[in-house]
């Protein structure tokens, strides 16, 4: 039931292509009633937050731990927020600091989100997987604690007026339940019923022909499951041990959804809008995404200044070595 690290590298992989996919606004427009677009933000980026749930490693609740989640995700998250600021603020709109934006943003309280703060939406995904480790950490220490995360996280996944709720809720806290009980509803699902990765991949299926036949659309809480199952069967059946690229992909996932989004805008702004284009624009968005990645990793100091592994590594950085 657990999935290697390769298998998991292709998954993410996998998930990462489909996630610059949907941030090509050539292929798939950001509209409602764009197919494409709505298929793919009804699953894609919910493998991540339910991938965590099959490592095959168990992570007791201490300081130490704690720290680590903070920091391999709240640095990045900081880093990346203060340059979009940046960007928005002094160079595109020129309005200069403002410090309640600037705070209200970065924890995301009412009035102040990441898109009217800083221009960008998806640097959500971090706080929001921050968030969801720390609960999955605690709910595997109390188990009763696990029931009531899982409880609440499950109504916002099958109760319509819930989701609303919780997509404008403050500080990503409901949001980041959500995907917890979204995650360890998989888990569940995967240890207690057998065969589930094909009846999963199944009615995965099924919901595919429905939602582009326009026949009938589930929400993202079934397609984000069944497409996990989906995604998991297929790297099961093929052996994509033997394709560098997409293991390479999988493991700078991260790097690469923090950059791609800069590189495509750049883009788009400097290469004709048309379909041929797009695909282009989509290749060349990957490919130079992957080689800042690459490039960041390559680079100690660097790879330790936005992806630190502990808090440790990364204030080290600021203290001068003995003499």
């Amino acid at each position: 039931m657990f999935i290697p690290q390769a298998q998991s590298n292709i998954i993410k992989a996998i998930s990462i292509l489909l996630i610059i996919l949907g941030h090509n606004h050539i292929l798939a427009p950001q509209d409602k009633n764009t197919l494409l677009f709505n298929f793919l933000y009804s699953f894609h980026v919910s493998i991540f937050f339910i991938l965590p749930f099959f490592y095959n490693k168990t992570t007791k609740l201490n300081k130490k731990n704690i720290s680590t989640i903070i920091t391999r995700n709240g640095i990045p998250y900081l880093l990346f927020f203060v340059f979009c600021y940046f960007i928005y603020h002094f160079i595109l709109i020129k309005n200069g600091l403002n410090l309640s934006e600037f705070f209200g943003g970065l924890i995301n309280i009412p009035e102040y989100n990441l898109k009217s703060t800083t221009g960008f939406v998806f640097l959500w995904f971090l706080p929001v997987f921050l968030l969801m480790s720390l609960y999955k950490l605690i709910g595997s220490q109390y188990k009763w604690l696990m029931c009531i995360f899982f409880i609440i996280g499950f109504t916002f996944c099958i109760n319509k007026q819930a989701y609303i709720f919780m997509w404008n809720a403050p500080f990503y806290l409901f949001k980041a339940l959500y995907y917890y009980a979204m995650g360890l509803c998989t888990y569940f699902l995967f240890k207690y019923i057998k065969y589930m990765s094909y009846i999963g991949t199944a009615i995965f299926l099924i919901l595919v022909v429905l939602f582009w036949t326009e026949t009938y659309r589930a929400n993202a809480f079934y397609f984000s499951i069944t497409g996990f199952c989906a995604i998991k069967e297929l790297t099961t059946q093929v052996d994509f041990s033997k394709c560098s690229l997409l293991k390479l992909i999988g493991k700078y996932s991260l790097s690469i959804y923090l950059t791609h989004v800069f590189i495509y805008n750049a883009l788009e702004r400097l290469l004709p809008q048309t379909f041929i284009w797009g695909i282009i624009i989509y290749f060349i968005t990957i490919g130079i995404s992957l080689l800042i990645s690459f490039c960041i990793y390559r680079i100690e100091i660097l790879r330790r200044f936005v992806f630190p592994k502990s808090w440790e590594e990364w204030i080290s950085l600021f203290h001068k070595k003995d003499a």
